[in-house]
């Protein structure tokens, strides 16, 4: 709307030219300074309406990239595990995939927000989920007989070696502080992106 509006302008200030110098005005200098304002307006006019569609376009991208973020990594299945899982339990493989995966595509350059604040945070979640990774990673395996779960080796737990014992607790309890880690930054992140984006 602003651009046809812009153009209008134009072409009245066009028509009005030409018409002052048909008419021989008297007053020629001062018909050009309005032209030059309005000349000015009417850029003025059309930057502006150039930021307003840059801002939205950077809304949208956000919002898009928010909706992979919740809808394919951070699933219900995920959130409950984050939320209220523990490592000496058993864990659908696909959670911690999802985890890793997101921070994969973070790492990439992919899943980034222009917004500043909302990048902020998810760069913080995705130091979070890095840290779980690397210390899961090693610690957390597939348990035997059971496709697709995945857990700290119980024999550790029940180990004759006190040492075993204590490196499964001492793994749990890191692990599941690191959950609560993630848990909290990716509260952060849903928070700051829901308020700056104004989604519900």
């Amino acid at each position: 709307m602003l651009k046809v509006t812009s153009r209008f302008i134009a072409i009245g200030a066009m028509l009005v030219c030409a018409l002052a110098i048909d008419i021989n005005a008297p007053d020629v200098k001062l018909l050009l300074v309005m032209l030059g304002a309005l000349g000015t307006y009417i850029a003025q006019e059309i930057s502006f309406n150039k930021a307003m569609i840059a801002r939205q376009e950077k809304r949208e991208s956000d919002i898009e990239t928010y909706k992979i973020i919740t809808q394919e990594y951070f699933v219900s299945d995920v959130m409950k595990f984050v939320r209220n899982g523990d490592f000496a339990s058993n864990i659908e493989s696909d959670i911690p995939i999802r985890l890793y995966g997101f921070r994969y595509h973070r790492s990439n350059s992919e899943l980034v927000f222009l917004n500043d604040a909302i990048e902020e945070r998810a760069a913080a979640l995705t130091e979070s989920v890095r840290i779980l990774q690397e210390l899961a990673s090693t610690n957390i395996f597939p348990v035997r007989g059971m496709q697709g779960i995945v857990s700290l080796p119980e024999e550790w737990l029940y180990s004759d070696d006190p040492a075993r014992v204590n490196l499964y607790q001492s793994t749990r309890t890191e692990l599941n502080q690191l959950l609560d880690d993630v848990r909290a930054k990716y509260d952060g992140l849903r928070a700051t992106a829901r308020k700056v984006l104004n989604i519900p």
